[in-house]
């Protein structure tokens, strides 16, 4: 048949206006191809590979093939477009990358080889190459220089030292699954997926990108980490407690090992040192309180210093009225002294929304229970769940500031925001209070002092609420996040965050009890929450015989304890008060939660006997 072949009956002369064709293919020890046009054979080559050609990968055989091809006919192809057929599918897509982005050195340098020509390759099946394959199979058995060892490597050395790259040269060798990705590289991959070993199936999706060098075996320009180098590895890029993120993009550049990124992730959250130092949670959107019914049903309240003076402000959450008393002190009964004159003019509201301290002693709860009063209680240290009494006091702060450098009074400041329109309703805190507009010092029609009902008023609230959730909302706002019961978390604690364990979830939105390390109950709200990996070690008391207060259908009672531990003789809490702090069993004149959740006791000369 090659004589057959070679006959000048069957070659034809060249023609530079038809199309080029030319096939290639590689065998185990040879190289073929065949150059065509129309269908009729121009030239044939083929030859024997050196001794250090056999050895290499099926891919680098294949594009070699290429190579000779075209330094064998390039009299014939240099300058003209021309297409390369090969059986070899990888090939396609390696031939479309740039130099830069082949990883592998030889295969780089052969790209380089081919930079020249102009060509396009396409795959066709291996039962369709009869000639290139006949080729390759039946070379010349001359002995000929390497042609690929012309040019020198350009790029890709690994900055390591000796005795590492020995280490991980020796790790290679005994790491199976790096072994049987050496085997595939040199081989050849299979067509099919379930063909390749089922401990290299998960580098399937990699194996255009994948080769091997100098006893490393590498994805693009990455070194695969041994299995047993993997935890060294870890530590080593852990070494200056990075984020994830930047951590992750300093192995990313260097080092591949399957699962990476999960497994940095997982050493990073299980890092005590840096879950302490861990940056605040993302914000949350905004739950509005719904809009009342009427006047004085919701009120907003809390307490503001200024000028060495205290104040108990309150907002009406739907006329947006606001009361501004000063008071001598910020004990329960100075503020119960201004709530009655409150309710005195206004009358009982259904809720007032205020921080915990004071509002949350025993005085003011008893407070509230006689006057058929609910207080709502915002977390601790989370002074948005209360934004309009916030709003209030820096309201109230504004027209203290401004009456201490001028001559007017607090009750003449107090009328003119009472009696000015509210930017985005279009009425008056007393228009929406009393159905009046209030006579001041600015002229006005009688008529407008006539009692009038404000029109559709509660869709106009609403409409405005809608309006500031657009506008105060963040774009991309945290997810929620949701606790179970006995669930390790670390809670937000002057700046750092501190172990503790999930009691049970509070009546409030996006609020837990929590258990910490000092074996108090305390509440957070999840801005101030996150998952933990580590088990807080909670330190019981030594002084006396202790039992710890729990809910009454809890299997688990390590899971329940309170914030403050009773004696056997001392009475036990209901269990529907544990969201309160447990409160109702302390001595009311001793004991207090401020405002951050710390329990206080008062000395014993400011307990009346």
């Amino acid at each position: 048949m090659k004589d057959t072949l070679a006959k000048h009956s069957i070659l034809h002369v060249f023609d530079p206006k038809k199309q080029i064709l030319i096939q290639t293919d590689a065998s185990k020890n040879g190289l073929g191809c065949w150059f065509f046009q129309e269908g009729k054979p121009v030239a044939y080559a083929s030859k024997s590979l050196t001794d250090t050609e056999t050895r290499y990968a099926q891919i680098e055989k294949e594009l070699l093939a290429v190579v000779y091809a075209c330094e064998k006919f390039k009299n014939y192809i240099y300058g003209y477009y021309f297409t390369i057929n090969s059986d070899h599918k990888p090939l396609v897509s390696l031939v479309k990358k740039d130099v830069g982005e082949i990883h592998s050195t030889r295969l780089q340098r052969m790209k380089l080889k081919l930079s020249k020509y102009d060509f396009d390759i396409k795959f066709v099946p291996g039962k369709f190459l009869y000639v290139a394959d006949l080729l390759s199979r039946n070379f010349i058995n001359d002995p000929i220089v390497d042609i690929e060892s012309s040019l020198k490597d350009l790029i890709h050395n690994i900055n390591m030292s000796d005795p590492k790259r020995k280490m991980f040269e020796e790790e290679t060798r005994k790491d199976v699954v790096l072994q049987t990705l050496v085997h595939l590289y040199e081989d050849g991959w299979p067509a099919d997926k379930q063909r390749v070993p089922e401990n290299a199936r998960f580098f399937w999706q990699f194996k255009d990108k994948i080769f091997v060098e100098d006893g490393l075996v590498f994805y693009e320009n990455r070194v695969l980490v041994p299995n047993n180098l993997i935890k060294g590895m870890l530590d080593a890029l852990h070494k200056s407690h990075m984020g994830i993120t930047k951590t992750l993009n300093k192995a990313k550049s260097t080092l591949f090992w399957p699962y990476m990124n999960r497994d940095i992730e997982n050493m990073i959250f299980k890092c005590k040192k840096c879950e302490k130092f861990r940056s605040e949670n993302k914000k949350h959107s905004l739950i509005p309180h719904p809009i009342p019914k009427r006047p004085f049903q919701k009120l907003g309240m809390d307490c503001l210093d200024y000028g060495g003076r205290s104040y108990l402000v309150g907002m009406d959450y739907y006329s947006k009225w606001i009361e501004l008393h000063e008071i001598t002190d910020k004990t329960a009964s100075s503020i119960i002294k201004i709530l009655n004159k409150f309710f005195s003019i206004h009358g009982i509201p259904q809720n007032i929304v205020s921080d915990n301290q004071p509002f949350n002693s025993y005085e003011l709860r008893n407070f509230a229970n006689n006057s058929n009063l609910d207080f709502i209680h915002s977390s601790p240290r989370y002074p948005r769940c209360n934004g309009l009494a916030e709003k209030a006091v820096h309201i109230a702060k504004s027209i203290l500031k401004k009456i201490s450098q001028s001559e007017g009074s607090l009750e003449e400041a107090l009328l003119e925001y009472r009696s000015t329109p509210i930017s985005g309703i279009g009425y008056s805190p007393a228009e929406m209070l009393m159905n009046r507009k209030l006579r001041t010092w600015i002229p006005i029609k009688d008529e407008d002092l006539e009692p009038k009902i404000p029109n559709n008023l509660k869709a106009v609230l609403e409409r405005r609420q809608e309006r500031i959730l657009k506008n105060n909302n963040p774009v991309k706002p945290r997810r929620e996040t949701h606790f179970e019961k006995g669930e390790n978390v670390v809670y937000r604690n002057n700046g750092k965050w501190e172990p503790g364990r999930i009691v049970s979830k509070h009546d409030s939105p996006r609020s837990y009890l929590l258990q910490n390390e000092n074996n108090r109950v305390i509440r957070r709200n999840t801005l101030h929450l996150r998952r933990s990996m580590h088990s807080p070690q909670i330190r019981l008391p030594e002084a006396e015989e202790r039992t710890p207060i729990v809910s009454g259908n809890n299997n688990n009672p390590s899971l329940e304890l309170a914030d403050t531990y009773h004696t056997n003789s001392s009475p036990l809490p209901d269990s529907n008060n544990v969201e309160q702090d447990v409160e109702s069993v302390r001595q009311p004149d001793r004991e207090y939660t401020t405002r951050s959740g710390r329990i206080s006791r008062k000395p014993n000369f400011y307990i009346p006997q």
